[in-house]
């Protein structure tokens, strides 16, 4: 555990001050420059409100920006330890499954929207039979860091197994990044996202991977997949692209 205190008295310092990841790095915001983002929907270019941070990667971190009418105060949160909501019967089923799988039976958004929630959405897709798993793919997922085994092979479409487990895994981020929106009355929105060391450069992964961002109730709600797609369908298990500006609230930037 990291102690300011302690800190302080090894360092020298007078003050010492020990702050989530996540309020650090929405204080380092206005260090962007506008290439460094992404935009996923434009929305008003000089919306003035709070804003919000989602960043999935070992965990799921979630922060505000409160914005005093002149400049924003970043603060921290926990809200990706929150219970996860399940919003269709595919991910009903998601959610009874995850239960049998941690103590308790407590479902965070944290189990599903992270590095290692990949692999929890890829487990249940496998265990509930939605798509065989090939021998090759669990063989590289032994040997190598699963999750990220399942985003390179899904953005390359060699299994549809994967490439369903990551769409359903950008579906969820998208709902939990709309939720956030409206907790923290976030009208800046930002999704920063976390890295992984072996992902493709940006171009490339942008030509495979399709996401979703969501707006919430109580505004306009776009469709999970393809207009017409029913929860059975889902439930066999057909994989679904997501097209990116079409499903974005407006003024989300990643």
């Amino acid at each position: 555990m990291v102690d300011a205190g302690a800190l302080a008295t090894e360092l020298a310092i007078h003050d010492v001050f020990v702050i989530n990841d996540l309020e650090a790095n929405a204080y380092g915001i206005p260090a962007l420059a506008p290439e460094d983002f992404v935009t996923l929907n434009p929305g008003a270019p000089d919306a003035a409100g709070n804003a919000a941070i989602i960043a999935a990667g070992t965990g799921l971190g979630e922060a505000g920006l409160y914005w005093d009418g002149h400049t924003h105060h970043p603060f921290a949160s926990e809200g990706g330890h929150t219970n996860f909501g399940a919003e269709d019967a595919l991910e009903g089923e998601l959610l009874q499954w995850l239960r049998t799988q941690f103590q308790f039976g407590h479902v965070s958004w944290e189990r599903l929207v992270s590095g290692p929630g990949l692999l929890n959405i890829y487990r249940f897709l496998r265990d509930t039979h939605r798509h065989d798993e090939p021998a090759w793919l669990a063989d590289e997922m032994r040997t190598g860091d699963p999750s990220a085994v399942i985003s390179r092979v899904a953005q390359s479409g060699k299994s549809t197994l994967c490439v369903q487990a990551l769409d359903l895994f950008v579906g969820l981020y998208g709902s939990e990044a709309g939720n956030l929106a409206l907790k923290m009355m976030a009208i800046r929105r930002r999704v920063r996202r976390r890295r992984h060391r072996t992902e493709e450069p940006r171009q490339a992964r942008g030509r495979h991977v399709h996401a979703t961002i969501r707006r919430q109730r109580p505004h306009a709600k776009a469709p999970r997949g393809d207009a017409g797609q029913s929860d059975r369908e889902r439930q066999d298990g057909a994989p679904r692209r997501r097209s990116l500006s079409r499903y974005c609230a407006p003024g989300w930037r990643s």
